[in-house]
Order: C-alpha cells, then structure tokens, then sequence
C-alpha cells in the first residue's frame, strides 16, 4: 500500500511508484508518458508548452521547466530540451549520478475576499491504488514563443547574448490562469483552481568559474496583471528531496534528513556569524556498500535551498518540513501547540489544499530538524511527537519541506522578485558507521550531528549569496557600499589598525562571480618545424575581478596538442609571479590563518628588510615562525613562483625562463614602461603596431605586456593546437581558490612551416615529404 513518503517498513517509494514499476499510470493533462513519450493533449484545449531543459554549465545538473517546477521528478518521462533523453533532476556532483531532487516548486498564495487561494508550480494524488496524478497550476502559453529561452556569455557559442549574465541564462515565463479542468486538476476538496492572475518571469543562472560552480541561481519576478490588489500574499518553495545514487540503486531504497542552518560561523570575522537561512537536505548515513565504506555509489553530499532575495527586506524566513500524503496515520510534521491545525489529510504532515498550504506558508514557524523528531520538545510549546512513527522518521528518514516568507501586497500592475538558489555540497558524510551508532544502535542525535560536515554546503550557500549581491560593492552609487566588520590588524611594525570585511553587498543585485583574467589573443609566427607563439597581456594583467574589486593576475600557462580537446592540451610553460601567501598562526584552533591576498617578494622586503628570504620560514606543523609583536607567521608560495624578467615583483631570475617578455632589455632600462599613454600611442615608445589575428585589422600593442614562446622540433606535416590560459591567485578573505580561464578559449590551429612571406623572401622550393615517397601499387584481381 502507497503511504506517501514512507511505508509501513520505512522504506522510501516515489509516490508515482508506478513511472518506476512500469504499471498503468493516470497521468494529468501535460505530463508526458514514459512509455511512449506522447503529450497528452485535450481536443478541445489548447495545450500549454511544457518544457523540461537541464543546466550543465558547471558542477550541478539541475533541470528547470517553464511551468514553475525545478528538477524532473527524477527524470521519469521527462526528456531534457537538448538531448530529449530523460533529464536528470539534480545530479551532484555533475557526471556522479547522484540525484538529490524529485521536485521543486512555487507556491503563491493569498486571501481574496472570503477564499484563500494557493497556486502551486507542482501538485500530486493518489486517485486509486497504485494510480498517481500529476499536476500544475503554473504553466506557459500553448505558443512555441512560451517555450524556454536559453542565453550565454561565452562568445563562441550560437546563444551568445550581450544581455547574459552566466555560462547559461534559461528564461521562461507563465501564469496561473489557465483553469480548463482537463489541464488543471481540481484542489483536493474537489474546489476548481481560482487563479490569483499572476505572472511569473523565470531567470535561472549557472556558472562555470570554480567560484560559483556548485550552485544554480532562479531570480523571480511574480507580476499582478488582475485588476484588484493582491493582499496578504506568502510565496513558498516547496522541495521534495529524493537522494540515491540514480543508476544503481532502485528509488525505493532511497531515505534522507531535511533541515535547517539559521547561522554558521563567518569565516571573514573571528567570533562573528553569519545569518545564512539554509534548508537542507541529505542521504541518511551517505550509502556506505556492503564492506561499511563509501564508494562512487555513495551519496556523501548534500543539496540546500537559500532565499537570497525577498519581495520585502523585512520578511521572516519560514521553514516547515513534512512526512506522508493522503494516510493520516503517516502524515506528521512539527506544529507549535499555538498553530495547531488538523489538515484535510486528518493528520498534521502533508498538506493538499489550498487552505492548508496557506496555512503552512503563514505559520512563521522553523521547525526543529528531521533527524531530532523522535524527541519531546513540548516545554518549548511544540507538540509532542507521533509515537512510533517519529522514532521511524528521525532514525530512517523521508521528508519534504517548505521555504516561505509574507505577508506582502502586490498592487494591481506591480512585480515583487524573488531570488532563491539551489546549492550543492560535497562531503558531507564522511564516517560511514556513524549513522548505524548514533542513530540506530543508540538514538543520540546530537552526537550524529556534530559530524555531519556542513562547511562545504554553508561555503557555497554564502558564496552564493555573494554572488547574487557583490560584497562591499555600491552597485546603484548612491554611497552605500553594504554592511562590514571592521576587525584590528596588528602591522609588523607595531601599528594598530582597522581593516574593513564586507559580508554583504548593497542590497542591489549584481549576479555577478568571482572569474579569472581575460584570455589574450593569440598570435604566431611559424618556420619549418618551429612555432613562435606571441600575445599582449595588457588586458589580461590590467583585469579587475568583477567580484573581489581587485587586481588579482597571478600568471600564464602554455598549452599545447594535437588535437583541440582539453584532455589532449598538455600544459608546456607555467609562471607567475613570485609572491606568498603570509599566514599567521591561530593558537585557538591549532592552524595557519590565511587573512591576505599574497604579496610579491618585493612588497615582502620592504616590510622586512632588502635580503629578507621568505624560504626560511616556511608552513610547519607545530606553529612555528616568524614572531613580530607575539603573532607567528610563515610564508607559503603563491602558485610555482617562477617568475619573468621584467614583471618588477624582486625576483632574482637565475636562467632563461620559458617564455619571456619581448621588451625585457627596454623595460630594464627604462625606455619602456607599464604607463598606458595611449593618446600619444604614435609618439610614445611604449607601442608597437601590429596586426589583429582576429580582425585583421591594424593594431597597436604595448610593448611592456608583450610576450613570446617559442618551440621547435615540431612535425610539419600535421596540425599543432596552442592556447595561452591567464590565472589569478584568488582571494584569501572569502576563500576563493585561484581561477583559471580555459585553454579552449583562445587556441589556435598552427603548422609548422615557413610563412609565406619567408618562401617568397628566401626563394624555397617545393620539397616532397616524407622523402622518398612510397605510393603501394594497388593490384586488381
């Protein structure tokens, strides 16, 4: 018997147990059968164009619709835009086969007159046994124009826009107003759906950078086009976790713990705590196999839900997480004796009317986590727990839950935004017996929850967040640039001083991460079997990180192959500059602090004196360092550190280095310099003209970011493929790790052999290669 989210032996099923087993399904009007992949389309209505599409620009495939749901119900019959294979729903890590996600979608709902009005982007019932109905209330127009708009900013591909804001923009639009009982199910109670008459503008944003790889963005804009004000609305995400690993696994096998992170620890300021409000949710033990280890198979990460932007700044942050759907005895969740309410189901867990939904939304509520609703806490004013149900559902699992915040008014005419993002994090589990000691030998949750590793998943929820609103950035420029922390720094020389951290931005988005450099263009000059490689680092080296506000150019990597693959561009050349990364001991927590941006042996010097060596002080285990005014610190190398003759950061260049400014003696003598006087580019010595490989127009070059490599020895007779990638060295106060661009985004077909010019110039013949030439005679029989 279907008892929603769990059975009678707690074993988690897919409440459409049937997609999975093959069965006769009912499916609502626009759900695509999984056997013959037919739309389901009334004859007298017009069908909306529904259409599942998968973000795959970065480290989370996550799939989003045009009818107000993310995730594909596990790819269960629904074909992915692109491949028109079943999508995957949330696949963590990308590539893993590990999905966290069976749906999740909006609600918006309100009081209008006497009704309360609940339209939801996802709805499900069970019509008989083994029979479920899906459903939507969202949904786009029946015109091909509704379909999902895709856009990107990389500037090779065919749905490059100027306007993208990520690797891959998805926009779509719809509304609730379709009510035909053929498309859109009746509520529970049997009352038609009434629509609120709101339109909704999807944005969803994935980006690539190392920065912001583990998480997609969906910006909302939820538009009144009724003709009356909407009063007293609350606007709800709801997320119907299903985690296993996918291809392996059958889904009725799968359990998980949902959540609620209201703060965590700020890794900016010492003591201080940043408000991060994240859901979560994760495998109940991670999947150990059979020998109590993980394996490729194991679910150790976990997913999250932060809302990054609400309708209004002064909204409380809802969280109610839920068990069981149509059988009262299985539906339970958390409920303040205060807001006790019986739902429709007779229980106090699922709810499936527009009532209570509402209800949900508005009840202000932060439920206590899953894995503790085996415990009383009726001496806070909760009600007690369902016995023994609760002791099934905080040992084995099985939940869905409800982000929400309200109340708020949208006039007639007038948009709200919403900006919410779904998060990954890895290594979460890491002891694969933890779960069968703490929980199922002995219930001690606390014990099992202090080894649940939440760092990863808080990091990205933040970053995130940073993303979404730059940190310390005045975007609109009316003198605010966000709140900070002003924390005391003690200088090696004694002084006292007070460095401003901003954990938060302006309040006015940005969607902006942090990225790597900008690529150089590529140039060549060829001979018989030699390659010069040339290229100006002016914009590269000049770039200003859209997100740190710094500039943050670490240095060049060389690639080169056969083909223009990543996997078969091998790296040749590789350096920066030579700077440190300056760490300071914290006795507290027994570790080496990374507090600032590396500093070039150069800049080091001045502080510490003219033949200060970095080397002698270097990372060790027990803390020691170099002491100045009682803190410790030591020197640990930025990247390689071999460093080019001519970039002034004081290193002592002992040999040719593998490439090499062009204009290294000019610069050393000084008739070159990095000042950009460009409006006197035709008298100053600081250009060269040049020709523009890209255009081919001509082109002025400053000398002083002019570099060259060359390489011989090459075969004649195929193609060679260079790139030249610029990397950063990140940033140490908001963790980011250095960024590379990739080497497919500038490289270059070359063969090595005389440029025409060099034939001409110097008269060369025609020579046969391989020489002698063999040619097999072919004998016909």
């Amino acid at each position: 018997m279907i008892r929603g989210f769990l059975t009678s032996s707690i074993s988690v099923v897919l409440l459409t147990t049937s997609l999975v087993s093959g069965q006769g399904l009912s499916l609502a009007p626009g759900v695509v059968s999984h056997s013959s992949q037919i739309p389901l389309k009334p004859a007298d209505s017009p069908f909306p164009m529904n259409q599942v599409c998968t973000h795959r620009a970065n480290n989370m495939y996550l799939a989003v619709t045009n009818y107000g749901c993310f995730g594909s119900h596990l790819g269960i019959g629904f074909r992915d835009c692109e491949t028109n294979l079943d999508a995957p729903s949330c696949e963590f890590p990308a590539g893993s086969g590990h999905e966290h996600l069976y749906v999740g979608a909006m609600w918006i709902g309100a009081i209008v007159g006497s009704d309360t009005l609940v339209s939801t982007g996802f709805g499900m019932r069970i019509v008989s046994q083994g029979y479920a109905v899906l459903g939507w209330e969202l949904l786009p127009c029946s015109d091909p124009d509704c379909m999902i708009e895709k856009r990107t900013n990389r500037f090779s591909y065919p749905d490059y826009s100027v306007s993208a804001l990520s690797d891959l923009d998805m926009i779509a639009e719809y509304t609730d107003t379709l009510d035909d009982p053929k498309l859109v199910f009746p509520d529970r109670d049997g009352r038609p759906h009434i629509p609120l008459n709101v339109e909704v503008t999807q944005k969803s944003y994935s980006w690539s950078t190392a920065f912001a790889e583990d998480f997609v963005m969906i910006d909302y804009d939820i538009k009144n086009f009724g003709n009356d004000a909407i009063e007293d609305v609350y606007v709800g995400i709801f997320v119907q976790p299903y985690i296993g690993h996918y291809p392996t696994k059958p889904v009725n096998s799968y359990a998980w713990y949902t959540g609620f992170v209201e703060t965590y620890t700020s890794r900016i300021g010492q003591g201080y705590q940043d408000t991060i409000e994240l859901a979560w949710a994760a495998d109940n033990d991670g999947d150990p196999n059979a020998s109590d280890l993980y394996d490729y198979t194991s679910v150790a990460s976990t997913t999250g839900l932060r809302i990054l932007r609400k309708p209004a700044d002064d909204l409380k942050v809802s969280f109610n997480w839920f068990s069981g759907f149509e059988d009262p005895d299985w539906s339970w969740g958390p409920m303040r004796e205060g807001g006790r309410r019986r739902m429709y189901t007779g229980g106090q867990g699922h709810p499936l009317t527009d009532g209570d939904k509402y209800f949900l939304m508005a009840n202000g509520e932060r439920d206590y986590d899953q894995l503790f609703a085996a415990r009383s806490y009726t001496d806070e004013g909760w009600l007690p727990p369902r016995q023994p149900f609760c002791t099934l559902l905080a040992t084995r699992g099985g939940s869905a839950y409800v982000m929400s915040l309200g109340p708020f008014d949208i006039p007639a005419g007038e948009s709200v935004p919403l900006t919410i993002a779904y998060i990954g994090g890895e290594d979460f589990h890491h002891d694969p017996q933890a779960h069968r000691n703490y929980v199922l030998d002995t219930y001690d949750p606390d014990q099992f929850y202090r080894q649940l590793d939440f760092s990863d998943l808080v990091d990205n929820a933040l970053r995130a967040g940073w993303v979404y609103d730059n940190p310390g950035y005045d975007t609109d420029n009316d003198g605010y640039a966000g709140p900070y922390w002003e924390i005391a720094d003690t200088l090696p020389n004694g002084e006292v001083v007070f460095d401003r951290y901003y954990y938060a931005g302006d309040g006015v988005p940005d969607f902006k991460p942090a990225v790597p450099p900008p690529p150089p263009v590529v140039r060549y000059n060829t001979q018989f079997e030699t390659v010069r490689i040339k290229w100006n680092g002016l914009i590269s080296e000049s770039h200003i990180d859209p997100f740190t506000r710094v500039r943050d150019f670490e240095g060049y990597r060389v690639y080169m192959g056969r083909l223009n693959r990543l996997d078969d561009l091998a790296m040749v050349a590789s350096q920066d500059f030579e700077d440190y990364w300056r760490l300071v001991w914290n006795p507290d927590r027994l570790r080496w602090d990374k507090n600032e941006n590396p500093m070039t042996l150069d800049s080091i010097r001045k502080i510490y004196g003219d033949y200060f060596q970095s080397g002698d002080y270097p990372k060790t285990s027990d803390g020691s360092g170099l002491i100045v005014d009682s803190l410790t610190y030591c020197f640990e190398p930025a990247d390689w550190n071999q460093s080019v003759e001519g970039w002034g950061d004081g290193a002592d260049i002992m040999s040719s280095t593998e490439f090499s400014k062009v204009y290294a003696d000019e610069i050393a003598a000084g008739t070159v310099t990095s000042e950009i006087d460009i409006e006197d580019t035709l008298t100053s010595n600081n250009w060269i003209k040049a020709i523009n490989p890209l255009t081919g127009d001509s082109i002025y070059y400053h000398k002083y970011y002019e570099y060259e490599f060359t390489t011989g020895n090459l075969l004649a007779s195929v193609s060679w493929h260079f790139a030249v990638s610029a990397f950063d060295f990140g940033d140490a106060i908001y963790g980011i790790e250095p960024q590379e661009t990739s080497p497919l985004a500038n490289s270059v077909e070359v063969w090595a052999i005389h440029e025409a010019s060099e034939v001409i110039g110097q008269q060369l013949k025609v020579e046969l290669y391989p020489n002698p030439y063999y040619c097999p005679v072919n004998h016909i029989m």
